[in-house]
């Protein structure tokens, strides 16, 4: 679907209450005042123009039977956005939705896009999620693709987010934002019968200020050609408030018995509270120059930015390090545009530097200590340590550490990785009288450097008091004797090294004007260094027919393969780890010992294969005089092999041994918008999907971002239970987006909105097990999570060059749970061959025994965002 500026009727009344109700053609009633018939059909070549279905230039980008959406930034902006970023309203987009990590397509992850700004990748090397936050004020648009991807396209196994910046025209310009907004508290996570954590920690926003500066235009005439610029900066502050509540157990009696079962009586210790303050920056510089068919394009985008995390169970000294991130890209384009031949060239480099540090200053000095207990002296938490070895209740344990480790002392582990990706693009097309033939490659080389320490130089736990596990990095050799030699190092420092080289050939031939025929073959080679290397084909074919004519409509069909880009972080699992040694002290006579984590990874095994699959999409889209824009699609993704660890190795799944690791998507939707010439514009859309397998790929809720090193598959048991619907399954998704413009003497009034409604995420059983995570039921057969549905408001005023805006988000401030815990038990039990939620209460483990059930099975840990709101400020000179 592409768009810009979407017009449309969002109720007779609001133009009845603007005093518009007086007229002849009833289309001025709802907004859509009829053009002038040298508007009816509009000039295509610019497939950004509304009203267009595809574009006619023969030299198009986009691929003329792709999905893809066009998200102007004009158009975007009459809605409420606020300060928002491209990564953060891309899921925007036509065949859209969005997962915990970003944005989804056809049952892929967020972790599976491919990111872009100008066409450079500026994804995270280490995972592949959306790294660099580009504000709304850089961009002219974003494009975003969810299929149909031809040979030239650079994709993974998702969708592709494109970013197009600013850049200097005729004239100087200047553009000034500022936004202030607050957010509402958000909600308390329950707790669960029979469970106590020594600490609960509590997050709440305390505001956020973000300011904008845009400038573009000329920079003369240079060597016969004009040169421009355009330069940005949008630094932002956000206030975050942290509380830490320690409380212990009580037992008032002395029974022995803990009060309040099922939920523990607490009796308050300390409370703490710190506030934090983060920043980012986010900037841009451009240059370019233009001389007749030459096209040079010179650009530095990146940000700084600082963000404090926290552990929960630590005292105040130990629980706080700052993470500062240095990103920037350079990205040099040079394209020429002859009458039959276009070729361009990309040059361009990403770097990103992530330090941590410790929030403390002599935290970072010391060791950090993680005990099992609560020590009977903390030196800089002693109200806790107090509170909790005072002997008020003697008959019960006051403070149990039940799982994890209470951390004091020093910040602990600090990681400070760089990151460099160059990348080089070329790629020529030449017209040979109906066939459009295009041939080009890119070659990607990500290098990945970690270098982590403990501070103090060592990190020691603790079982019981006497016991000390003293874990330090060590270089080249150590002996397993506790009394041998060891060469131990302050720091620890990994490289991990991913390559991606493509070469791609097509022909698009027009055997009539409104006819296009594609094909193209994709070759790819993708390696991270040195054991995993692999070559795929990827043919791609599709057919598109406009059968109104001047790229006014298009029926469309394609299909073709695509493979996974495999991130630098990968090499965690497959190239190297850290060298750790354990000094281990049992305080009993002759209790020396010591053991080894050699940095032993998993072996890549013999005839691995890349991840492919294959896509099947088709579609019919219509415009409509520049009054509507209308689509309908079908999708259907087919994972034919997945990547992953299992007792073989790093291997396809099934292809030695076992199930095949396989993924499943089938969805389709309608969309219609209207024309942006319009005073009231709206664009409604509906989209219905389904995706089942037994592989989520590199993310799951429940298990985090395990790339590919995930617990589902590498224990070498499987169940038909493992297959069902996976945490991408879209279910049903609602969006509707509207605004309306009216004038009122000398000020221009505002609203805009957006209303989505959109199915919880599949629920699930899963047991962690003496053989492993397993599903105890079909995957997704507890039902879903409630029906998600927000609806955020924008309302603004234009007068005299001024702009100020006022966003809601969230306005009746619903807080449902859009993520719940799904272990169900730690015991020793089996799947239910066919068996349903109901049959849980007869689980047994394998000794017959009746299966405990986890009290934290089913309570929520992730919330929509409470109700916000953002007051804006903007001036353009």
């Amino acid at each position: 679907m592409v768009f810009v500026q979407r017009r449309v009727v969002i109720g007779a009344a609001l133009a009845l209450a603007s005093g518009t109700a007086q007229a002849d053609d009833p289309r001025d009633i709802f907004g859509l005042k009829k053009p002038p018939k040298t508007t009816d059909v509009p000039d295509c070549a610019d497939q950004a123009t509304f009203g267009c279905a595809q574009s006619t230039d023969p030299f198009t980008t986009t691929s003329p039977y792709a999905l893809s959406t066009w998200l102007s930034a004009d158009y975007l902006e009459r809605l409420p956005v606020a300060d928002s970023t491209v990564d953060q309203v891309a899921h925007w987009a036509t065949g859209a939705s969005r997962d915990d990590v970003g944005v989804s397509f056809g049952g892929a992850t967020g972790l599976e896009n491919r990111w872009t700004v100008e066409g450079a990748p500026v994804d995270n090397v280490r995972s592949g999620v959306s790294e660099l936050r580009v504000p709304l004020s850089f961009v002219t648009g974003i494009r975003v693709t969810a299929g149909g991807f031809s040979a030239a396209d650079r994709t993974s196994l998702g969708g592709t987010i494109d970013a197009t910046l600013v850049k200097g025209g005729d004239k100087h310009e200047i553009e000034a934002r500022i936004y202030g907004g607050v957010s509402a508290d958000s909600p308390q996570k329950p707790r669960a019968a029979f469970t106590y954590s020594l600490y609960r920690l509590r997050t709440d926003d305390r505001g956020s200020f973000t300011g904008s500066v845009v400038a573009k235009g000329p920079l003369g005439h240079l060597a016969g050609g004009k040169a421009w610029y355009a330069a940005g900066i949008a630094p932002s502050l956000s206030r975050t408030s942290f509380q830490w509540t320690a409380s212990r157990l009580v037992d008032q009696n002395d029974d022995g018995t803990i009060d309040g079962l099922p939920f523990p009586a607490l009796e308050p210790i300390e409370k703490r509270t710190v506030d934090a303050t983060d920043y980012s920056v986010p900037y841009m510089a451009r240059v370019g120059w233009d001389r007749g068919v030459h096209h040079v394009d010179l650009t530095l985008i990146g940000q700084v930015d600082e963000q404090a995390r926290f552990l929960t169970n630590a005292s105040a000294q130990a629980a706080g390090t700052e993470r500062r991130t240095i990103l920037a890209t350079g990205i040099a384009t040079w394209h020429g545009d002859w009458a039959h031949t276009h070729a361009r060239v990309q040059l361009s480099w990403q770097r990103s530097d992530r330090d941590d540090h410790a929030r403390d200053g002599q935290a970072a000095n010391m060791p950090q200590l993680l005990t099992a207990y609560v020590p009977t002296m903390v030196a800089d938490d002693p109200q806790v340590a107090q509170g909790c070895n005072d002997n008020r209740y003697p008959q019960i344990n006051q403070c149990p550490l039940i799982t994890g480790y209470y951390a004091s002392g020093g910040a602990g582990t600090l990681v400070h990785s760089i990151a460099d990706r160059p990348v080089t693009t070329a790629e020529i097309s030449h017209q040979v009288g109906n066939h459009v033939l295009k041939a080009g490659g890119t070659f990607e080389d990500a290098l990945l450097r970690t270098t982590s320490t403990y501070t103090g130089g060592q990190l020691v736990r603790s079982l019981f008091d006497g016991h000390v596990d003293a874990a330090k990095f060590y270089f080249d050799t150590c002996s397993e004797d506790a009394s041998g030699a060891c060469s131990y190092r302050d720091s620890s420092t990994t490289n991990w090294r991913a390559r991606y080289a493509a070469a791609y050939a097509e022909d698009t031939w027009s055997p009539q004007p409104n006819i296009r025929i594609d094909g193209g073959l994709r070759y790819e080679r993708m390696t991270v260094e040195p054991q995993l290397k692999l070559n795929g084909l990827a043919p791609r074919t599709g057919i598109s027919w406009d059968f109104l004519g001047n790229g006014m409509s298009r029926a469309f069909a394609s299909m073709g393969r695509s493979y996974a880009y495999l991130p630098a972080g990968l090499g965690e699992t497959i190239t190297s780890r850290d060298r750790i040694v354990h000094d281990v002290i049992t305080g009993q006579p002759g209790g020396h010992g010591r053991t080894l984590e050699d940095g032993s990874v998993y072996i890549v095994a013999d005839g691995t294969e890349p991840m492919a699959q294959d896509e099947l999409l088709a579609g019919i889209q219509v415009g409509l005089a520049n009054a509507f824009l209308m689509t309908g699609w079908v999708q259907g993704r087919y994972l034919r092999r997945g990547l992953e660890t299992t007792p073989e190795g790093f291997i396809n799944p099934g292809s030695k041994d076992g199930d095949p690791a396989i993924r499943t998507s089938e969805q389709g939707g309608v969309e219609v918008a209207t024309s942006p010439t319009a005073r009231t514009t709206v664009r409604v859309g509906w989209m219905y999907g389904r995706t089942v397998g037994n592989f989520a790929g590199p993310y799951d809720p429940q298990t985090g971002a395990g790339l590919y090193d995930s617990p589902y598959l590498n224990n070498g048991f499987s169940s038909p239970a493992d297959y069902g619907r996976l945490p991408t399954d879209p279910g049903h998704r609602f969006y509707f987006e509207g605004d309306r413009v009216h004038t009122v003497g000398p000020v221009q009034l505002h609203l805009g909105i957006r209303m989505t409604a959109a199915s919880g995420r599949p629920r699930n059983v899963y047991g962690d097990t003496d053989v492993g995570f397993i599903s105890l039921i079909a995957r997704g057969d507890r039902g879903r999570t409630p029906m998600t549905t927000q609806a955020n408001l924008r309302l603004g005023a234009r007068w005299k060059g001024f702009d100020l805006t006022l966003d809601l988000f969230n306005i009746f401030d619903r807080g449902t749970a859009t993520g719940v815990d799904d272990y169900y038990t730690s015991a020793s039990v089996r799947p239910i061959d066919g068996g349903s939620y109901e049959d849980l209460v007869f689980l047994k483990t394998v000794t017959e025994q009746p299966a405990p059930r986890s009290a934290r099975y089913g309570l929520p840990y992730a919330y929509q965002a409470p109700f916000s709101a953002f007051l804006g400020l903007r001036r353009s000179f």
